[in-house]
């Protein structure tokens, strides 16, 4: 197996719970910036349960978006809420709104928008629901398919999240 598409070597292949999926979004997000993965996928209804304020996370996002061509590309049903519940993501978003595409794709419903991680060979996919089950994606083939689920949620999506809002 790639050690590039593998998890973080402490963490369990499959993982269930909202503190075992903020720490397997964290170590999936700090393994793709790291290695300087050009684009980053990230998908979910909201991204509440996200890590998006943590410290570390946005140190390593700075590194990284300062690299050449990066691209951190961001899809969810909304993102009302993004800046109340990630106030310090929303100021990096805004300067390196250059490195960042948000699009909100709001007709669909809810129970259509996976939790997922796509990055170079670094993936992983969690259900919605109480359990926040989810589980790394090592192979190419998973990570393939749902590159292609992503796809057909984008074509359905519009530019969302503006890094600088209008006002009057």
């Amino acid at each position: 197996m790639d050690t590039a598409s593998a998890a973080p070597t402490d963490a369990p292949r499959r993982f269930s719970g909202p503190v075992a999926l903020r720490d397997a979004l964290l170590g999936a997000l700090l393994q793709a910036t790291e290695a300087g993965v050009p684009r980053i996928e990230c998908i979910d209804a909201d991204f509440a349960a996200w890590p998006l304020d943590d410290a570390r996370l946005l140190r390593s996002l700075t590194a990284w978006a300062r690299g050449p061509q990066r691209r951190l590309f961001m899809l969810a049903r909304e993102f009302d809420d993004v800046a109340r519940r990630h106030p310090r993501f929303a100021v990096w978003r805004r300067q390196f709104a250059h490195a960042v595409e948000c699009r909100a794709a709001s007709e669909l419903d809810r129970s259509e928008f996976p939790t997922l991680l796509l990055a170079g060979d670094v993936g992983l996919q969690a259900g919605a629901g109480p359990r926040f089950a989810g589980r790394w994606l090592d192979e190419d083939a998973d990570r393939r398919t749902w590159r292609g689920v992503v796809e057909a949620i984008t074509q359905r999506s519009e530019a969302a999240f503006p890094a600088h809002p209008l006002g009057l």
